[in-house]
């Protein structure tokens, strides 16, 4: 029998050419204007910025099994949906697939399904509410993947990361700062109403509120209680580990849908890549030549985190690093590689 096997190789050589970052490239069609989901929601009668359709009685509930979607999701999106949003919702499910036990499937007449459309704002019922038809909205200016990641994560079961019942030994609340009325939008739940599943408190998570959260000029209203994760809370680019971990226990998720392993290169052991003839990678929090910091910190935490650098300061035209993986056995079908990179210097 032929088996598949996938063996990762990553390889810089060295040439004479000008200095680049690489990676995706978004058009910004939004003016420049970095939009926040409760910027978008203002004016909105909405629970905690963005959740609909939860009366207050009910929310011991809400994290009962029966609650909780089949692993496959019947999706419809609507014609309202604008053409980006559409194309980021797709990407979003993607992720899901990529790094959970979690799929969205074209609705095809069963009960229980959810309908994508373009509402006032961003926001999501949170579980499954067996009401037949759920809608979510993907308005104007929420076509960011970690935006629809964080609707969906509603939908499927989640609060927000602040809502915790420990979240006031992480972070303070400002509740000076806070706009007047808008003060039961930090309330905090136990364990009946938002469990948060035995992982610890993620500043990165990306269902946390940012620092900025309904506050009345330009103060926070959450300040946290390690300085350097100020401007890491409220981060909308994908999910965090954290997200990911309590996603994949709720849902009994003992292997994704398509994925087959990550590394972060925390480890002394570099994930047990093998390194190259020349030995020159190195594993590094900081380069002074760029970056500032590992991507695993969202580039908003600088000096924490490891990821490999391998320099051109020496050597010569042609020299080659290698990182070698140890086999991979991929399911059937197209596989995903990603991963990040970032150059500079003249290569």
């Amino acid at each position: 029998m032929l088996s598949r096997r996938l063996i990762l190789v990553v390889a810089l050589t060295w040439y004479r050419t000008a200095a680049k970052l690489s990676g995706e490239t978004e058009i910004d069609l939004d003016e420049g204007q970095d939009w926040d989901m409760l910027d978008v929601n203002k004016g909105l009668d909405l629970l905690e910025g963005d959740i609909e359709n939860v009366k207050f009685d009910e929310r011991n509930s809400i994290i009962g099994d029966q609650y909780r979607w089949p692993k496959t999701i019947p999706y419809y999106i609507e014609e309202s949906v604008e053409m980006n949003a559409k194309g980021v919702i797709l990407k979003a499910f993607e992720q899901y697939r990529l790094k959970t036990c979690i799929d969205f499937t074209p609705w095809k007449g069963e009960e229980n399904y959810i309908s994508v459309f373009k509402g006032s704002g961003c926001f999501s019922s949170v579980g499954n509410r067996r009401e037949g038809k759920q809608r979510l909205s993907i308005g104007s200016n929420c076509d960011r993947l970690g935006t629809v990641e964080h609707e969906f994560l509603h939908a499927l079961g989640f609060w927000h990361e602040q809502s915790r019942a420990d979240r006031d030994d992480y972070v303070n609340i400002m509740w000076d700062q806070i706009e007047p009325g808008k003060d039961h939008n930090f309330n905090k739940y136990d364990d009946k109403v938002s469990s948060s599943l035995g992982v610890p408190y993620d500043y990165g998570s990306v269902m946390h509120y940012s620092k900025t959260s309904f506050n009345i000029a330009s103060a926070p209203t959450i300040v946290t209680k390690i300085p350097e994760f100020m401007d890491v809370v409220g981060q909308r680019m994908e999910f965090s580990d954290s997200d990911l971990l309590k996603l994949n226990r709720l849902y009994n998720c003992t292997t994704s849908s398509t994925f087959v392993e990550s590394c972060d290169f925390e480890e002394m052991n570099i994930c047990g890549m093998i390194q190259g003839p020349n030995n020159k990678w190195e594993q590094r929090m900081a380069v002074s030549a760029g970056p500032q910091t590992d991507f695993t910190s969202l580039g908003q935490c600088k000096g924490k985190g490891y990821f490999m650098h391998f320099s051109t300061a020496s050597g010569s035209t042609g020299d080659s690093g290698f990182l070698e993986s140890r086999f991979l056995y991929p399911k059937p079908g197209v596989q995903c590689l990603q991963f990040f990179l970032y150059s500079s210097g003249g290569w």
